[in-house]
């Protein structure tokens, strides 16, 4: 008979019935013969999804995760197909989709800017988050230093911290400081 799946194949053996040869069906399928039906044994799932433990059909790659795809044996007890993402600072959330590594993109949360070396930190809460220096400068304004030296701006009393390097970069405020030039990051 064709497959489980099959209105023709009967679900229940009976004496007398009898399968087809698996080379009908492919190499996907196994059979024990006799009164079985044909049983799938691997199953490809396209990039973007994975084969859940202990499961029969390919299931969408969660937020968290990247699913290259791939033909995966069924009846595995864990997960096959799925990466889980790593190195997502606090306070961030992850915000990508697809099937690679792009399914790990992830933003700050509200009130926290990323930093030039992958941080979340919160932003300056003294009114102020950034500060624009002509020529599309623009340095984000945190609430506590990250950086030494930093830029700091005082406002109502409430001091906030712009990100120093010593690496260039474009569209950066050049700081001299103790004979040394710094360049602003965000």
């Amino acid at each position: 008979m064709a497959n489980a799946n099959d209105n023709n194949c009967n679900q229940t053996p009976t004496a007398g019935n009898r399968c087809l040869p698996c080379s009908t069906k492919g190499s996907n399928y196994t059979c024990a013969g006799g009164t079985e039906c044909p049983k799938l044994k691997e199953i490809t799932c396209q990039a973007g999804q994975y084969l859940a433990a202990n499961g029969t059909n390919c299931t969408n790659c969660p937020t968290g995760s990247y699913c290259t795809g791939g033909t995966y044996t069924l009846g595995n007890s864990s997960d096959q197909g799925r990466q889980s993402c790593t190195n997502k600072p606090s306070d961030s959330s992850y915000i990508g989709t697809g099937a690679t590594t792009n399914n790990c993109a992830w933003s700050c949360n509200g009130g926290y800017g990323q930093t030039y070396d992958s941080q979340c930190i919160k932003t300056c809460t003294a009114g102020i988050t950034k500060l624009h220096a002509g020529n599309n400068v623009i340095v984000q304004l945190y609430d506590t230093k990250h950086t030494t030296p930093s830029i700091a701006i005082q406002k109502d009393g409430k001091t906030c911290y712009g990100n120093l390097t010593t690496n260039s970069g474009t569209n950066a405020l050049n700081v001299q400081y103790n004979g040394q030039t710094y360049h602003t990051v965000n």
